[in-house]
């Protein structure tokens, strides 16, 4: 038989985005958006103590793929209308924007100093820019 062959697939030349992107994206269609954004949290936050630390990245991939999968799955005219929008793009850049230059590797001292928690401020300035960003792609637009 035949062996499979496997490519990756890379978001920013970087294949860590297209998983979350795509995990989030099918956890928010058989589960719901909140506890895709939730799981997808816990897990930076996890990542900042027993990982490479909290990603602005990574988190910003998980929201743009709950985002899509929104748009994709709300109703059958979203879903119609992502469908034909889909067949036209060139590239992903028009559902996932350049977050290359949020901040990552947090760990989790350097995180508590800076954002002190999930429901500080600062740390929810940061969801608005990464929101603002996904909102900016040109798939979201005339929605």
């Amino acid at each position: 038989p035949e062996k499979a062959k496997y490519l990756s697939v890379f978001m920013y030349q970087r294949v860590d985005m297209a998983k979350h992107f795509i995990s989030s994206a099918l956890l928010s269609t058989v589960n719901n958006a909140a506890f895709s954004q939730r799981l997808g949290q816990q897990k930076e936050l996890h990542d900042g103590t027993a990982g490479k630390g909290f990603s602005f990245i990574d988190l910003a991939a998980n929201r743009a793929g709950i985002r899509f999968a929104k748009a994709a799955t709300d109703s059958e005219k979203s879903a119609r209308r992502m469908q034909k929008t889909m067949a036209q793009i060139t590239s992903y850049q028009a559902f996932m924007p350049d977050v290359r230059d949020f901040p990552e590797n947090i760990k989790a001292p350097a995180f508590k100093l800076k954002y002190h928690s999930t429901t500080s401020t600062a740390y929810r300035q940061q969801l608005q820019l990464i929101d603002q960003k996904i909102a900016a792609c040109a798939i979201y637009q005339d929605r």
